[in-house]
């Protein structure tokens, strides 16, 4: 696919997780997975063409449907930063977990890129009984951390962008489905929505993985001064 991408022209590659299927506690064969990635002549293209940013998902953190007691996360991190060549002085490697933040563009057509991790903090998933659901809402748990949190609403308060695009590897908007959601932690997913409201970032939607399905998903949020799209890729 990584020709077709590069056929388009894009300004910015944006990696929204699930990059490799990594699934393991063997740093060795993770890496294996990520060379096999980085050395597809189609990826060296794109790498050529523009610059790509990104975060993980499941897959590449290591475990499916993994949250914060994988075991190995911290050197999952490691390959994650040495696939994604991130540079030595860049502020992902002073804190926990893979969160960042990118803003393009002059004063006045800024986008800014608000890329979370949501794994490297997240409470446990409670696991359904009901036939066909995988998982019911965990009615306390958390998906980010408070110090992700505390650096997330840093980022839209200080903001001086005029479109504002949130990185979530799962799907935030959607919620009629029973696999991982910002949905399986409402507390969480409120806390969120309520950031966003207090703030109201301008020109704001979210972007996510995770399902292998596209879909473009829409919510009214009493308090923002347009819907809130989510575009699933």
């Amino acid at each position: 696919m990584w020709s077709d991408i590069v056929a388009q022209k894009p300004h910015l590659c944006v990696l929204l997780g699930d990059n490799i299927y990594g699934d393991t506690h063997d740093m060795k064969w993770m890496r294996t997975q990520y060379d096999s990635q980085k050395n597809m002549p189609s990826y060296q293209l794109l790498l050529k063409t523009c610059p790509i940013i990104g975060t993980w998902d499941d897959h590449d953190y290591g475990q499916n449907d993994g949250g914060k007691y994988y075991s190995r996360k911290k050197e999952s991190k490691e390959e994650f930063m040495r696939f994604m060549d991130i540079p030595a002085n860049d502020p992902i490697r002073s804190h926990e977990g893979v969160y960042s933040s990118h803003t393009y563009g002059p004063k006045g057509k800024r986008v800014k890129f608000i890329l979370l991790d949501l794994r490297y903090f997240r409470d446990t998933t409670i696991r359904s009984t009901i036939p066909g659901h995988r998982y019911d809402p965990n009615p306390d748990g958390d998906m980010m951390g408070e110090e992700q949190w505390a650096w997330f609403e840093k980022e839209l308060k200080q903001s001086d962008a005029n479109v504002h695009i949130i990185g979530s590897s799962v799907q935030f908007v959607a919620n009629d489905h029973f696999w991982e959601k910002w949905g399986n932690f409402p507390k969480a997913r409120q806390r969120m929505l309520d950031l966003l409201v207090k703030y109201k970032p301008k020109n704001l939607f979210i972007i996510s993985g995770d399902r292998h399905i596209a879909e473009i998903s829409k919510m009214e949020v009493p308090g923002l001064p347009k819907p809130l799209y989510d575009i699933t890729s």
